[in-house]
């Protein structure tokens, strides 16, 4: 069995007090999506069952990718998910590597323009967050949108990763 036989990409959106933090606890988790690798897509609103829904996802996986996955992570550990035998790929943390540790913090948008994948179309932040609307009060067709988009960014900056680290393509 390969690591690369089932590869879940994990994503959620959260209610934005100090940057989304799940230690924050007046922050709420929105909304969690997943993807299996080169399939469609699933998410979960709301407290409708997220924990269980995200722990059967984790347990049928044999890796979990992520952007910036450890603050996806504390989520899960948040909302009583059992991370402790996943496997990860956190796509965030490969860029600082291919970098050379010169950009600690590389954003999706920054990943994505250096590997040609078209960047996202930021509604959410400009017409939902910077107005001051919170995640929670964004309509859940255009929130969900703007997940599995995140979603297919992530999956697809993860190809490229893999194939830089290992010579496969995915």
């Amino acid at each position: 069995m390969s690591i690369f036989d089932r590869v879940l990409i994990y994503d959620v959106e959260t209610t934005i007090s100090s940057r989304g933090s799940p230690f924050d606890n007046t922050n709420k988790l929105v909304m969690s999506g997943f993807k299996w690798l080169n399939e469609g897509y699933f998410s979960c609103f709301g407290d409708d069952g997220i924990g269980r829904i995200t722990q059967e996802f984790f347990s049928a996986s044999t890796l979990i990718v992520g952007f910036n996955i450890k603050f996806d992570l504390n989520w899960a550990r948040r909302i009583g998910v059992d991370i402790s035998n996943v496997c990860v790929w956190d796509c965030q943390l490969a860029e600082f590597l291919f970098n050379k540790q010169a950009n600690r913090y590389p954003s999706l948008d920054e990943a994505c323009e250096k590997y040609g994948i078209p960047l996202k179309l930021d509604v959410v932040k400009t017409e939902y967050w910077e107005k001051g609307i919170d995640t929670d009060e964004i309509p859940v067709d255009i929130l969900r949108e703007y997940l599995e988009g995140d979603l297919d960014r992530t999956e697809r900056v993860f190809k490229e990763q893999v194939y830089l680290f290992k010579g496969i393509r995915l």
